[in-house]
């Protein structure tokens, strides 16, 4: 049984099945390739972000995944793929039970503090195309409330450029801290005031510091709350 999405629910029930195609397909990624289950209508993708399935060794009981990798062993399953009845797709049973992934767009929503928070922030406000001088000063105040600057060295509120300065410092390796690339490049966006900010930056602030997180979360929320016994 897989737990689709309330907007492929909808989109089920406005196109024609006979358009809907599922597929279980290998994503190669920078540190390595994963299986996704992947639902095509048209000119729209979805890609399904948990679901349970029978266990390899007992196919008597039923196991789950959270996220977007699917078992590798599922990909030769015929009877992965639930029928098109209702109790197919997303139940308030296992929302209740906190079996959905995280929005990867509202972490900040659900960690107000840190650099995962700040993070989330940017790259919903990029892609909204809000980022804005306001929304930099808000970010910057976001970040003194956490004390960003003692992670970097400081020991004081500093000004810009103080903060410039450090982070390039760091960079050329001229002082001995060693702190992440993309938590520099947080602080370089913010207080260099850069309210365009490229693809490849959001892709390294995603793949370093967002999808991390999302993995954690999944992780945890299987194994306190998902039992199949």
């Amino acid at each position: 049984m897989i737990r689709l999405s309330m907007t492929l629910r909808r989109l089920i029930k406005i196109a024609s099945i006979h358009y809907l195609e599922a597929a279980i397909e290998k994503s190669e990624m920078d540190k390595g390739s994963r299986y996704e289950l992947r639902f095509r209508c048209q000119k729209l993708e979805f890609i399904a972000t948990g679901g349970t399935y029978q266990r390899k060794q007992d196919g008597t009981k039923l196991d789950a995944f959270l996220g977007v990798a699917v078992p590798s062993f599922i990909c030769q399953d015929t009877e992965f793929l639930a029928s098109s009845k209702k109790w197919s797709f997303k139940s308030q049973v296992f929302q209740a039970m906190n079996f959905c992934t995280s929005d990867q767009l509202r972490l900040f929503e659900e960690e107000t503090n840190g650099f995962t928070s700040v993070c989330s922030k940017i790259i919903s406000l990029v892609i909204d195309g809000a980022l804005t001088m306001k929304e930099i000063d808000k970010l910057e105040s976001k970040m003194t409330d956490f004390q960003y600057y003692k992670s970097i060295g400081l020991n004081e509120v500093p000004s810009k450029d103080v903060v410039l300065d450090q982070i390039d410092k760091i960079k050329k390796k001229n002082i001995s801290i060693r702190f992440s690339k993309p938590k520099l490049l947080i602080i370089d966006i913010i207080f260099s005031r850069r309210i365009n900010v490229s693809n490849r930056d959001l892709l390294l602030l995603y793949n370093e510091i967002i999808y991390p997180k999302i993995k954690n979360n999944n992780l945890h929320d299987l194994s306190i709350n998902i039992k199949f016994d």
